[in-house]
């Protein structure tokens, strides 16, 4: 009866271990998703500053906009890692 008590103990604990590490991946994929959200709303100023900017201030904005797009694709790339470890958690 002992043993038994002692493989339900491990299991629970194992079960517990799994799914605090799977609510750790959830608030990491809910993180990486508002930084994601956040650098499109990003990439959508700096392409309105860069559209509107005079003639002397174009190529500064324009490297402003590329570099907001290099800021959302590292983003996307970190949230879509997430998705796929809460997806095999």
């Amino acid at each position: 009866m002992r043993a038994r008590a002692n493989a339900w103990r491990t299991r629970d604990q194992g079960s517990a271990f799994v799914e605090e590490r799977r609510r750790q991946y959830v608030d990491e994929l809910m993180d990486d998703y508002v930084s994601w959200h956040e650098s499109c709303a990003a990439v959508t100023v700096s392409y309105e500053n860069w559209r509107c900017a005079d003639r002397p201030e174009k190529a500064l904005a324009f490297s402003m906009y590329l570099a907001a797009l290099d800021r959302e694709e590292q983003a996307a790339a970190a949230y879509q890692r997430a998705v796929a470890r809460v997806a095999t958690a």
